[in-house]
């Protein structure tokens, strides 16, 4: 679910971001070559560049302490094999962590993404969207 739910919001924002190409475009048509237009294009593609950068690092630092949750976690399934309510024990615990890593993982990438972003109507609804449709399957 957070799979399509992601992929959906990833298409909305390639959208917003082809619609806010274009505009750039039109208003470089329609202004013709000015120094202080160019110069805020580009500063507009370096933070937008800086940001995605950002939002690739913040990615990579989640998916490694996510790996080194489970391996962690792996650690403990073997060492407590012998007992299966430690077994269980250890099983939710690493469960525990997981969603509240995913959750937080969820959220930062959210705050980046709206930041990367900005105000936008497609933004608002996608972000609604995902909202309404994670309040729904929690309910289930």
């Amino acid at each position: 679910v957070k799979a399509a739910v992601f992929r959906a919001w990833s298409g909305v924002a390639k959208e917003a971001k082809t619609k806010e190409i274009r505009v750039r475009q039109v208003m470089l048509a329609m202004a013709g070559p000015s120094d202080q237009l160019l110069m805020g294009t580009i500063f507009g593609c370096w933070t937008k560049a800086c940001m995605e950068s950002r939002c690739a690092r913040l990615a990579r630092g989640m998916q490694d302490r996510q790996e080194a949750l489970l391996s962690r976690a792996a650690g403990m399934l073997a060492a407590t094999l012998g007992s299966p309510g430690a077994v269980k024990a250890a099983v939710f615990r690493a469960w525990s962590g997981v969603a509240k890593e995913a959750k937080t993982k969820e959220i930062r990438v959210r705050q980046v993404m709206l930041a990367m972003a900005g105000p936008s109507d497609q933004l608002l609804m996608g972000t609604i969207f995902g909202c309404w449709t994670k309040a729904c399957m929690e309910s289930r």
